[in-house]
């Protein structure tokens, strides 16, 4: 199983430059009938250099198992894909539709260069589920996907706000909100089907208001997915955590907090930093990370606060399924991929302590991206 930490005694070794990758988004529109189109756009990372290329790509990419995006016929329109000409699928270690000839590198001339493609599936896929990989090598320095998480944009594609008062999702009611509920009317997105009804009336405008007049209600738990962290939670401003001023591979059992106090952990924990002794995390996020060193479970003690939040991804690069659960009792159950898909999670009302653990009772794991507000 591949693992991300690198060991301490790695730390001697000169530092290579940081290493760069692709990204690759998604768009979902409901085409009715159960069946899905898919706008994809291919890119590079901010650290994109002249010569770097990239082959065999797979989206939709599943690790020994059946692809997730099922049904997937590409759109013959969106050829050439760059230097692919064609659709096909892999299969065995990496299951998923494939741009071909496989063999083919896509060399961008600029960090500016994207390509686009489309096709149809049956499968709406949400953040988090759609993987993709490139694999047979690379050049000039350029770093594989290895079942990276794929960032699903278009406000998820149908998927409704879970509290529609906060139709923008900003953890804020305001007049922002009204201007989201009258984007979505005006679209026919049935997400403004305030009243149930089934049609978008003037009853939905009048439901609407009551709902912003009642609020959201306060959730034991937040789940941002891979998302960054809102600059808002549970209507409180949030302070994200400064970087660490203790050198990496330093065991730790507790960090400041910016507020005042600080957080405490039942074990102790190694500082690492992306790209240096911790090699993904997701959003862009660059800071500090936290690595259990072997263990499975984590206490974090969390001093006086009105909210928190925190990240957290499992060491091996796969998908692991997660239990995080706050004092009181209350608790989620999450599946985060140990390849750009760290995922973050919210509580309110003052949490005392969250217990982050891996349900196999074996994998380790980090955590990070602390923030809080009094």
């Amino acid at each position: 199983m591949r693992i991300k930490a690198l060991c301490a005694g790695l730390l001697a070794l000169p530092l290579a430059a940081s290493a760069q990758s692709v990204d690759l988004s998604y768009e979902v529109t409901d085409l009715g009938g159960g069946l899905f189109q898919y706008d994809f756009e291919l890119t590079t990372d901010a650290g994109w250099a002249p010569g770097m290329g990239w082959r065999w790509f797979i989206f939709g990419d599943c690790a020994g198992c059946p692809t997730p995006l099922t049904g997937f016929v590409g759109d013959p329109a969106s050829l050439p894909i760059g230097p692919w000409t064609g659709y096909s699928s892999s299969s065995g270690g990496h299951n998923g539709p494939t741009l071909s000839p496989v063999l083919e590198y896509w060399t961008p001339l600029d960090g500016e260069e994207f390509l686009v493609w489309s096709g149809t599936s049956t499968a709406d896929l949400p953040q988090g589920d759609l993987l993709f990989s490139t694999i047979a090598g690379t050049i000039g320095g350029a770093v594989a996907a290895d079942f990276k998480v794929a960032t699903r944009e278009g406000g998820g594609g149908g998927v409704c706000p879970s509290c529609l008062a906060d139709c923008d999702g900003s953890g804020e009611l305001d007049f922002f909100d009204f201007l989201c509920f009258q984007n979505l009317f005006a679209a026919g997105d049935l997400c403004a089907d305030c009243d149930s009804s089934g049609t978008l009336d003037f009853f939905d405008f009048l439901c609407y208001q009551n709902e912003f007049s009642a609020g959201c209600p306060v959730s034991a738990i937040e789940q941002f997915g891979t998302e960054a962290p809102p600059s808002v939670l549970c209507g409180e401003r949030m302070t994200s955590f400064p970087l660490d001023a203790r050198p990496p591979f330093t065991v730790v059992t507790d960090v400041p907090s910016p507020l005042g106090g600080n957080l405490t952990f039942s074990t102790g924990c190694d500082v690492r930093t992306i790209g240096g002794g911790w090699a993904t995390w997701s959003h862009g996020y660059t800071g500090n990370v936290y690595y259990t060193l072997g263990a499975a479970s984590l206490d974090v003690g969390v001093p006086a606060n009105s909210a928190f939040y925190l990240y957290a991804e499992p060491n091996p690069f796969a998908l692991i399924e997660f239990e995080i659960t706050r004092d009181g009792g209350d608790s989620v159950v999450d599946s985060i991929h140990g390849s750009s898909g760290a995922k973050g999670f919210g509580f309110c009302g003052g949490v005392k302590s969250v217990n982050v653990r891996t349900t196999d009772g074996f994998t380790d794991f980090a955590v990070g991206e602390f923030g809080i507000a009094n």
